[in-house]
């Protein structure tokens, strides 16, 4: 079992010492026995990825702090198709929610209420750069170039990170006249290794849950914490189970990455290269912040059925030989055919003309000749 664990499936996957000192077998048995406990109950009594490892912890079967082992094993034994999910709880994301950015007003909004200066540079660092929460936080100062206005994004997001065991890595161009905010902030922090250090320990970078936390108390006061939706979750308090209602609210610190993607559609970018400086892996991915905006329909359809489009506005409310009076084509050729017209009048005039004068003159000869 343990050789096909490191030499079967499609994916590379490091086990730590400590689970592959065990037997991979037993601790796949122990998980599918804890699971098959789980899958015919209801969803809200299902157990979560977590607590299957804490259990498993609990009860011996692996030693503590082998998270990361227990992850790589769990989702090999998944994609092998040796334990079944249907027991773990699964947190899904809504389908069909709009990626919603900011407009200009809520920008200089939320900046004029921004009264941490560590939250705006945060900010302001996503906006110029399209950067995820986590790539902001982990940023170091040996990253950011200056003079050639470039961010280097080391192990970033990798959907295989687990398999892999890194991320991928990006090199992000920003335009030269964002540069001044940058250059003071970084005389404010001095010597730090970390462009965000944290306030208790500054040897280390600032986590990803504080900035969420400080961030969301500058949507509150720059009054754009907005609800969109709500839902049930269901969690045990003191050993009973409980349902609490969630909000999900329509900004989020992940909006200042979709402004800066619809500021580069809008303003004529190449979709290719908003998928480097994102990082996207898959052009779907990038593909819909140029699918068509609420604005662009909004226009069409004031150009379709809108009073003052011609061909609508004729159509519906003017004869036909009134709708041909406002096509260009038509209207050419209709004073070509008058002007045609009007010369053969003129030609016919100065035949008749002609025909008089010659009958005047045979008539006056005739006249002569009598006498």
């Amino acid at each position: 079992m343990a050789d096909d664990f490191n030499d079967k499936g499609n994916c590379e996957v490091v086990i730590m010492a400590d689970i592959r000192e065990k037997d991979e077998e037993h601790i796949i048995q122990q998980m599918k026995f804890i699971l098959l406990k789980y899958e015919k109950k209801r969803n809200h009594e299902k157990i979560t990825k977590k607590e299957l490892y804490e259990t498993l912890v609990r009860e011996r079967v692996i030693e503590v702090n082998t998270q990361k082992a227990f992850d790589s094993l769990y989702d090999w034994a998944v994609e092998s198709k040796l334990i079944s999910e249907k027991g773990i709880k699964t947190f899904k994301k809504r389908k069909g929610v709009k990626a919603y950015s900011f407009t200009k007003a809520q920008i200089i909004q939320l900046f004029e209420k921004a009264d941490r200066p560590k939250v705006a540079i945060a900010c302001y660092m996503t906006l110029i750069c399209g950067l995820r929460i986590n790539e902001v936080c982990c940023l170091e100062m040996k990253d950011i170039d200056l003079e050639n206005c470039t961010v280097y994004v080391r192990n970033s997001k990798n959907s295989r990170r687990k398999f892999d065991g890194y991320g991928k890595d990006r090199i992000i161009k920003f335009h030269s006249d964002f540069k001044p905010p940058i250059e003071k902030w970084i005389e404010i922090i001095g010597d730090s290794k970390w462009f965000l250090p944290s306030m208790t320990h500054p040897s280390n970078p600032l986590r990803k849950k504080s900035l969420h936390e400080q961030y969301r108390d500058l949507l509150v006061k720059a009054k754009l914490l907005i609800p969109e939706y709500q839902y049930e979750i269901t969690q045990k308090n003191r050993g009973k189970l409980i349902t609490i209602k969630v909000n999900r609210h329509k900004y989020c610190f992940h909006t200042l990455r979709h402004t800066y993607a619809q500021l580069w559609r809008d303003n004529g970018g190449d979709r290719d290269t908003l998928q480097k400086q994102l990082g996207h892996s898959d052009p779907a991915t990038t593909q819909k912040y140029y699918d068509t905006t609420d604005d662009q329909i909004k226009s069409d359809v004031d150009k379709v059925f809108g009073n003052e489009h011609p061909a609508m506005s004729t159509t519906i409310r003017e004869r036909p030989e009134k709708i041909a009076s406002h096509n260009p084509s038509l209207e050419l050729a209709r004073l070509e055919y008058e002007k045609k017209k009007l010369e053969l009048e003129i030609i016919r005039e100065q035949s008749k003309t002609n025909e008089v004068k010659q009958n005047g003159e045979q008539t006056k000869g005739w006249g002569g000749g009598g006498v």
